[in-house]
């Protein structure tokens, strides 16, 4: 029994129409949940190396449909003092 015999008996407009459904799925799955988690790790990892202090982010809201990014609560602290060096509320980019 094949797995893919009832995508057969479909026409070519819906076998089209389910891949774009899947993409869209797809892409808003990545953008919406996967993305800001993988952005937020990676941003507080690598500038914590570069600029050698302390960075933390609450957390990254990502529209993959407005092209829009938002970082809250971005801070770089000092590199000997618990005192902040910089700070942000909210950080927002569209694109």
């Amino acid at each position: 029994m094949n797995i893919l015999q009832p995508l057969d008996r479909l026409g070519r407009f819906k076998k089209i129409f389910l891949w774009i459904v899947g993409i869209v799925v797809a892409y808003t799955i990545l953008g919406f949940l996967i993305l800001p988690f993988t952005i937020k790790l990676i941003a507080v990892k690598k500038l914590s190396e570069i600029l050698n202090r302390p960075v933390a982010i609450e957390y990254v809201r990502l529209n993959p449909y407005a092209l829009s990014l938002t970082v809250n609560k971005l801070q770089i602290q000092e590199q000997k003092q618990p005192a902040d060096f910089v700070a942000f509320n909210t950080l927002s980019w569209v694109f």
